[in-house]
């Protein structure tokens, strides 16, 4: 299994770090400011400014979901900040496109050699970042293939699961790559569908910026393709077999 980042654990994980770590101070402090039950802090550090939060929500909202009520209080906060900033803080690209070279090189870092292009899956997926390395240990003509699919905050609710089940045929490590944006303005309740669909199919999930890969929110299982997919790849990528 592929360690990428931090480990995060789990969804619970990753909300927390993208408060504690990546949401603006700025908006923490807007927060603070907007809800006279939190009391103000001596400092104003961001550890400062998130633990204030964190207490006066664990203390007013016990029975609410905590990643829930943050998530709330954020999103409603940056309506009277520009977006422009916040997508900036939080690493938002502003085309998924731009995410790809940087997971290049964090596969490359990895040992692992990226491909150049986007790879066709059959029927009618298209891996967007493919990357291989030869297992001598294995055999002088076993490649290991990773395939990673992309999603932004622009790209909404996909389809991710049929997506995901293509992945896991063709790769020995699948992974869907997630913003943190993407995270924050999708449902709880369907990132939580989520990690549950993508743990069934042993497809991990990175959390990923622009600029940095942050951690890994679920690490993905080996899977075992077919033979036919192998080769598949080992053809579409011009790789000797």
């Amino acid at each position: 299994m592929i360690l990428i980042g931090v480990d995060l654990r789990d969804i619970n994980g990753a909300y927390e770090f993208v408060f504690k770590e990546l949401c603006p101070v700025q908006i923490l402090k807007n927060i603070i400011r907007e809800h006279k039950g939190i009391p103000k802090p001596d400092s104003l550090t961001r550890d400062d400014l998130y633990d204030h939060i964190t207490r006066y929500i664990r203390r007013n909202y016990p029975r609410d979901n905590f990643s829930v009520r943050f998530t709330e209080l954020v999103l409603e906060s940056h309506k009277k900040e520009s977006r422009d900033e916040l997508l900036r803080t939080l690493g938002e690209p502003e085309a998924e496109a731009n995410l790809k070279p940087r997971m290049k090189k964090t596969l490359e870092e990895l040992g692992y050699t990226p491909y150049k292009d986007e790879v066709k899956l059959p029927p009618a997926t298209r891996a967007d970042v493919v990357a291989y390395k030869r297992r001598y240990d294995i055999s002088p003509r076993h490649y290991e293939f990773v395939g990673v699919e992309l999603k932004t905050a622009k790209r909404g609710k996909d389809p991710l699961f049929r997506q995901a089940s293509v992945y896991a045929d063709y790769f020995d490590y699948s992974y869907v790559a997630i913003t943190p944006l993407a995270l924050l303005e999708q449902e709880y309740e369907y990132n939580k569908k989520f990690y549950r669909d993508m743990q069934d199919k042993g497809v991990g999930i990175i959390l990923f910026a622009s600029f940095i890969p942050l951690g890994t929110i679920l690490r993905a299982k080996k899977n075992r393709p077919k033979e036919s997919n192998r080769k598949y790849l080992t053809s579409q990528l011009g790789l000797v077999k």
